[in-house]
């Protein structure tokens, strides 16, 4: 752990959200943006399908335009995409039982 500015302890450890797929609404285009700003951030998504592709997008646009180019994504086997800022560690987990 370390200090900021201000004396006030920071933890060098991320922030861990968890999100089920299912409960994510995608746009007419089928994709999921993830945004953050900045920090540490880990996202568990808790999903049962699978991935059939993922890396980062070269050129990429959601369903009203906006540009996720330079977005790390994964692809589903149902049709869903989800981008995220290359800086968030995303891990894909099954769900919970």
């Amino acid at each position: 752990m370390s200090e900021n500015g201000d004396g006030v302890p920071v933890s060098a450890d991320p922030d861990t959200i968890s999100l089920q797929l299912g409960d994510l609404l995608p746009d007419s285009a089928g994709n999921i943006v993830i945004e953050y700003d900045g920090g540490n951030l880990a996202v568990e998504l808790m999903t049962d399908q699978s991935v059939v592709e993922h890396g980062v997008a070269v050129e990429a646009v959601d369903a009203n335009g906006g540009d996720l180019s330079g977005m790390a994504y994964f692809a589903f086997g149902g049709g869903i995409t989800v981008y995220f800022p290359t800086d968030i560690s995303v891990h894909i987990v099954p769900p919970v039982a």
